[in-house]
């Protein structure tokens, strides 16, 4: 799903070449700098709006605004929807990502020193893309069993911090939020669901259509 913003952008910029629309939003004599700025940002997802740039005339913001005044949609309107774009883009950032994690028979019996347990728990964290908060609920669960299954093959089933730590996976668990997932079998096969999960979250990210695939 395209937000609305970046639609009424494409559609009321389609009939212009890029010189023509840098020149309508005050750049005089275009050059390769300012072509590639609104390539890039035209072909962003978020407008821009996630990463930041600016030059001498416009910051990215204002650099969306103006496209959008020339492409046809009223300033505060525009204002309004960049905003809308920026705040969703600062929630999202705190946002719980998905993830999987290799459940092993590593036995903490010899009592290795914390930072070296946290390093082989990193080793057997694996994130889901960033783009699976777009998915359904169904959709993330068929990414982590698809992860699963070519996680166990690549390591040949087991997890190693060099010569000092090793255990075999004897299964994922796959993390949707804090508190809820699925329990896997290494062959990506649903064992259990645990947990209660809130949807509004996932529901809005999908609404506002801006993670990349």
């Amino acid at each position: 799903m395209e937000n609305d913003l970046r639609h009424e952008l494409k559609t009321g910029l389609k009939d212009k070449s890029p010189d023509e629309i840098l020149k309508a939003i005050g750049y005089s004599k275009p050059d390769d700098k300012s072509r590639e700025r609104l390539a890039k940002i035209l072909a962003s997802k978020a407008l821009g709006l996630d990463e930041g740039s600016f030059d001498l005339k416009y910051s990215t913001t204002e650099f969306v605004i103006a496209l959008a005044v020339v492409a046809g949609v009223n300033r505060q309107e525009a204002e309004e929807k960049t905003r809308t774009i920026k705040d969703y883009l600062t929630w999202r950032e705190k946002l719980f990502e998905s993830y999987l994690i290799a459940e092993t028979d590593f036995s903490e019996q010899d009592r290795f020193q914390r930072r070296t347990l946290a390093y082989f728990s990193q080793k057997c964290r694996i994130n889901l893309p960033r783009s699976a908060l777009e998915l359904t609920e169904s959709g993330q669960l068929e990414i982590g069993r698809t992860m699963a299954r070519e996680h166990y093959r690549d390591t040949g089933g087991r997890v190693a911090l060099g010569d000092v730590m090793q255990g075999n996976i004897t299964g994922y668990r796959l993390v949707i939020e804090k508190g809820y997932g699925y329990e896997l079998s290494v062959e990506g096969k649903v064992i259990r669901q645990y947990g209660i999960r809130e949807a509004a979250a996932t529901k809005r990210v999908r609404e506002m259509g801006l993670d990349d695939a």
